[in-house]
């Protein structure tokens, strides 16, 4: 993964996708705090779904009479982890009523989605426009918690691309336990990291244990059956909208079926990625992956990729047989040209051959090739 670009290279990346994102974002609250108009848990629904504008946000917490939430998992059964399960609460502290409930909920989500986007706007090769002017952002940006989980998630990417590993796979640990899509990133990480050798991995994957014990032993310990009903209610709750009621399942009679089939993918796709990063060593902790609210796409390849003449922070001269030119930043010239750090550099050499730019099999982080030597 390449390192994070620097301040002044990611605002101009992050500026105009922001005022677009924020634009959708204002949208998305109007289209959704009508809700707050229709009291009571059924009347809200029968609202929202006539219109198209439904809101886990204001369902719960009419199904909590609109007012203060009793203490989670201490008082009250949540069907989310730990730390949503804090994050539905503390907004009811502050504005109990709905409309302030909503409105303060939805300043904390916009915050993240905004926080995202700017981590998103800092590693190379990644879009800020496939985020920042996402209509999912108008339909999904108020429909649930999910971008409380992003905004770590994106944080955490950021901070393993500039090799700061415990940190990274600290914040990933948080976002798995405000929502528990994230354990699917943290699974790559620790994939990825086995390359430094098997001690590093399980020292991140202490790290992991290390946190979801402090966060969730607590809670275990105070209300066991109210914490564990996260656990229960996912494992039971109907099948809604899939593929399996497409093919004739059972809402409710179908669900043990469909956890198995479920587990048994998810399985079989953990141990392909496991069997291509141990063979290969090409996962890329960044690759693309999309759910609901969160899509991140790669450019083609021949874009991703800089140039091969090129200086790191470890090397602070061109590597012999290379010739590099620097360029003022922000200034893109014709041939190979790449931003790193904020500078743009151009390769004087066009093609150059591993041996010619000094490139062995034991220096493979020496990336000192013309882009197109191979």
């Amino acid at each position: 993964m390449e390192r994070p670009l620097d301040r002044p290279a990611t605002l101009r990346r992050f500026a105009a996708p922001a005022l677009v994102c924020s634009a959708i974002l204002i949208a998305s609250y109007v289209r959704t705090a009508e809700g707050t108009r229709h009291p009571s848990p059924w009347g809200y629904r029968l609202w929202a779904f006539s219109a198209m504008a439904y809101s886990d946000i204001l369902a719960l917490h009419e199904d909590r009479g609109a007012r203060q939430h009793p203490l989670p998992y201490v008082e009250d059964a949540i069907e989310y982890p730990v730390l949503l399960g804090i994050a539905m609460w503390l907004p009811s502290v502050v504005a109990p009523e709905r409309a302030g409930y909503f409105a303060l909920t939805f300043v904390l989500l916009a915050a993240c989605a905004l926080g995202t986007l700017w981590f998103i706007s800092s590693i190379p090769g990644t879009e800020p426009w496939v985020w920042g002017a996402s209509p999912a952002l108008l339909v999904y940006g108020a429909l649930n918690w999910d971008l409380l989980a992003i905004l770590p998630v994106a944080a955490g990417l950021w901070l393993w691309a500039k090799g700061r590993e415990r940190w990274a796979v600290a914040l990933l640990s948080l976002a798995v336990w405000t929502k528990f899509f994230p354990l699917l990133v943290l699974g790559v990480i620790l994939l990825v990291s086995l390359r430094g050798g098997l001690r590093r991995t399980l020292e991140l994957l202490g790290i992991f244990v290390g946190l979801t014990l402090l966060l969730n032993l607590p809670f275990a310990l105070l209300g066991w059956a109210r914490w564990a009903w996260f656990f229960e209610f996912n494992s039971a709750r109907e099948l809604e909208a899939s593929l399996y009621l497409l093919f004739g399942g059972d809402r409710r009679g179908s669900v043990d079926a469909a956890n198995v089939i479920s587990a048994v993918v998810v399985l079989a796709a953990a141990a392909a990625l496991a069997v291509l990063e141990l063979r290969t060593r090409r996962l890329d902790s960044t690759g693309s992956g999309w759910w609901p609210q969160w899509r991140w796409r790669r450019r083609p390849s021949g874009w991703l990729r800089p140039p091969r003449c090129w200086r790191s922070p470890t090397t602070p001269s061109p590597s012999p047989g290379c010739t590099c030119k620097e360029r003022r930043p922000g200034r893109r010239r014709s041939g190979s040209t790449t931003r790193y750090s904020g500078r743009w550099w151009r390769c004087a050499m066009p093609r150059c051959s591993p041996a010619r730019c000094g490139r062995s099999p034991t220096a493979s982080a020496n990336r000192t090739c013309g882009p197109r030597e191979l």
